[in-house]
Parts: C-alpha cells; sequence; structure tokens
C-alpha cells in the first residue's frame, strides 16, 4: 500500500463561534517515491505538482515529485487508491474523476520544498484542476508539527 512512506502532518482548526473542526493533512509522497521507487533517500531540495482536496471536516494538501506524477491526476488516483476510495482515471483526458459526492478536488499547483532552509513554496495551478483555494492555507499548513518552522508562501 504504500502509506508507511508518506511524509504527512495532520492539524486540527476549530473556528471561532463554531462547532466545525476540520483536520488538515499534509501528504509529501516524496519518501514513496524515492525510497520505493529508487531505493534512495528524499533529496532536501524537491519540487513537483501538488492537489488540494477537501471533504467535510477535512482537506488535504498532496505534494508528489515532478517525475512520479505527470499530471496533477495520477496524484489524486494515488490517494485514492491508498485509502479505497472509488473513482475512474481518463487516461484520455489526464483527469481522475472520484466517485462520491463528498470529495471534491479544489485544484493544484506546483511546489518547492528546501528541507535545509526550512522553505516551501505552492504556487501555479493545475489545467486539469484549476486554482488552489489559498484563502488561510499559510496558516493552516502552519499547525503542522512538521511545518511549525517552516517559512511557506503561497503565490496563486
Amino acid at each position: 500500500m504504500g502509506l508507511q512512506f508518506l511524509k504527512s502532518g495532520v492539524a486540527l482548526t476549530m473556528l471561532p463561534g463554531l462547532f466545525i473542526i476540520t483536520i488538515m493533512e499534509f501528504i509529501d509522497y516524496s519518501d514513496l517515491y524515492y525510497r520505493e521507487k529508487l531505493k534512495e533517500a528524499s533529496p532536501p531540495k524537491r519540487a513537483g505538482k501538488f492537489v488540494q482536496l477537501r471533504t467535510p471536516g477535512e482537506e488535504f494538501i498532496i505534494l508528489s515529485p515532478k517525475d512520479f506524477s505527470a499530471y496533477h491526476a495520477d496524484i489524486v488516483r494515488v490517494f485514492c487508491e491508498q485509502r479505497g476510495i472509488d473513482g475512474l482515471y481518463s487516461f484520455e483526458n489526464k483527469h481522475f474523476e472520484i466517485y462520491g459526492p463528498e470529495w471534491a478536488v479544489i485544484g493544484g499547483g506546483k511546489w518547492s520544498i528546501d528541507e535545509q532552509l526550512k522553505t516551501l513554496r505552492l504556487y501555479g495551478y493545475s489545467q486539469g484542476y484549476g486554482n488552489f483555494d489559498p484563502k488561510g492555507l499559510k496558516e493552516r499548513l502552519l499547525k503542522i508539527n512538521s511545518l511549525l518552522d517552516y517559512e511557506i508562501t503561497i503565490n496563486p
């Protein structure tokens, strides 16, 4: 299944005056690609594509190295396969449709990370899924334990 190779973090957010708790999960498929496929350590400087998914009460930012996922749909496909979520991959359109009205692919873009300088940059958009939602994203990511001391830049 490969889940043991994920770099992941979870943050909880409670909105003031509301009883809504949102779980933010940050997933990096770098170890899945480098350790499992290439049999080497993840480099401290990496880049690739990412997608933003939501379901009621949960939000996911999923990073994938550029050589592991040619299309944003590949990231969505791997995520859904690992979690047992049904969907259909269209090879012609390079698009993965999730079966389940509770799931939404908000959008995507590109990312770069430097673990030595402790920087993360999210930018651009996905041709298949459109723009990601940057509103409050930096603040939610900064609640992830593995990103607490990172400088995060968001440029949609």
